[in-house]
């Protein structure tokens, strides 16, 4: 990516500020002077790299808010413009936000920032993190490889060779392997149930089958029906009985008295009381006993043949019940038996469809455990580790010829442990001394860096050194300067520093001068 120029209006410290990195080659020094404090500190040159970084990305490399990003002074109306590539524009601007995509003058700019945003980083082909990867070393980079975990140190790489398919691939596989788990484990309880189910159908079912005319009575009738039949046919038996008792007492002892009474004449002594008229004993029985004795009599005469009709209806109408409860309730059974052996082979037909599917998902949970593991740190990517751990430690101890005259050497291995040795012999990394660990981490993250490009294909034509030479000595400083103007054979390196040693290298080269005053920085 080629960074045309950046410029900015109420950005931080600067009311307004452009630098124009077509005029800039090799090595470029960076200096500042705060009129307000003395010294440089707090002068706005590292202001250079936030303009580009928030013009391209919309960052703050800083995590600054809105508030201390745009000029106290002023108060609104922030906007930084950046220019790439010869042929794209940004522009942001806060208060008020706003967001313009150009290519080649077209407005490319969509309806919302973040897709906007999308659309910049796929046309620069660089994202915030790649891009400060590659092109910014010192105290703005925050990858510190040496004092991370393995784990960590893995993912660094994962990142710097452009990876992340590889971990998206991981990731998908697990969630489909849970999947996959959760379907099993589905199975097993459905099948669990399923067996309960067929234990119970089997003990329900004895191979018992109904005629078609027991499988009609069951259609026809239901068992409350049968009962209330039952029940008529029992109440009418019993009235029956009774109206038998009622003829019997009225036939065979008040009409037989009541005749030899009358027969005797009128006026003859009752020698029994009637249950009917009340007549007592010795009363005189008169005509008017008679002739209600003898019309009782072919009343209950009429009901005796009456009685006879109705008893022998019942007699059919039980004749033609189709069963009796009890028989009912064995049908009923027989029949559900039937319902049971229905469910008992619909039961097992199930168990059958779900141990297939179970089958089913453990061969592709087997299948996908597999691609787990080849996805996992200790396949492709330890894979792509071992491939690229030469070029890595190549390079790395190429940087380090320069800074420290080949005395330290580092080697990483498959689980990128560090072996680091100072003039032939073994040391830890943490009993370096700070200007030596210093020395190694730029080293590792130049080398890091070449990996990027390498498998990212950016390659920013600037570069930010920004404090790189601290707690380097003098030969220390000597090697730096020597690795800087390796580096800037094909790229410009902007470098910014305290230390009087590099300052006094650089000083040979273009500067950027920047002078703040009053609280307002400017760029000279």
């Amino acid at each position: 990516m080629k960074i045309n120029s950046v410029e900015f209006e109420n950005f931080y410290s600067y009311k307004k500020g452009k630098i124009n990195f077509n005029k800039y080659k090799g090595l470029v020094g960076v200096e500042g002077l705060n009129k307000d404090t003395g010294g440089s500190n707090g002068s706005g040159k590292s202001v250079i790299l936030e303009a580009i970084v928030y013009g391209l990305f919309g960052k703050s490399i800083r995590k600054s808010t809105e508030d201390a990003m745009v000029n106290t002074s002023v108060g609104r109306k922030c906007v930084v413009k950046i220019k790439v590539n010869d042929n794209i524009e940004i522009t942001r601007s806060r208060k008020p936000t706003s967001l313009k995509f150009c290519v080649n003058g077209e407005d490319r700019s969509l309806a919302h920032a973040s897709r906007t945003q999308e659309a910049i980083e796929k046309a620069l082909g660089v994202d915030y993190k790649t891009f400060m990867a590659a092109s910014v070393f010192g105290q703005h980079s925050n990858v510190d490889f040496l004092d991370a975990t393995p784990d960590d140190k893995r993912k660094i790489i994962n990142r710097f060779l452009n990876l992340d398919y590889i971990f998206d691939m991981k990731n998908k596989i697990k969630r489909k392997r849970s999947d996959l788990r959760s379907g099993i484990k589905e199975c097993d309880v459905l099948v669990a149930k399923l067996e309960r189910d067929i234990d119970k159908y089997t003990e329900k079912t004895s191979g018992t089958t109904l005629s078609p005319s027991q499988q009609a009575t069951l259609e026809k009738y239901t068992l409350d029906q049968i009962i209330e039949k039952e029940k008529a046919n029992t109440r009418h038996l019993i009235r029956i009985d009774s109206i038998k008792r009622e003829i019997k007492n009225l036939g065979g002892t008040s009409i037989t008295k009541a005749r030899k009474v009358v027969a005797q004449g009128v006026g003859a002594k009752s020698s029994w009381k009637c249950s009917e008229c009340g007549t007592k004993k010795d009363d005189e029985v008169t005509q008017e006993f008679y002739d209600f004795c003898q019309e009782k009599l072919d009343k209950y005469e009429r009901d005796v043949v009456d009685l006879q009709t109705e008893v022998v209806d019942i007699k059919e109408m039980i004749d033609r019940l189709p069963c009796t409860p009890r028989e009912y309730a064995k049908w009923s059974e027989i029949k559900n038996e039937s319902v049971y052996a229905d469910l008992l082979t619909e039961a097992k037909a199930e168990r059958s469809v779900l141990n297939a599917r179970k089958a089913d998902l453990e061969i592709k949970y087997d299948i996908f455990g597999f691609w787990d593991k080849a996805f996992s740190e200790k396949g492709l990517i330890r894979f792509v580790i071992r491939t690229v751990r030469d070029y890595l430690n190549t390079h790395c101890n190429y940087y380090l010829g320069y800074l420290t005259n080949g005395r330290i050497t580092v080697e990483f291995d498959e689980e990128l442990s560090e072996n680091i040795e100072v003039l032939g012999k073994h040391r830890h990394y943490i009993s370096l001394s700070g200007g030596e660990r210093r020395k190694v981490n730029l080293a590792v993250m130049l080398g890091l860096q070449t990996l990027l490009t390498m498998s990212n294909g950016h390659q920013s034509s600037v570069l930010f050194f920004d404090e790189v030479a601290e707690n380097l000595d003098e030969d220390g400083i000597n090697g730096l300067y020597e690795l800087l103007c390796d580096l800037k054979k094909d790229r410009t390196l902007f470098v910014i520093t305290h230390n009087p040693h590099l300052a006094q290298h650089m000083a040979r080269h273009k500067k950027i001068n920047i002078t703040k005053e009053k609280g307002v920085s400017v760029i000279k």
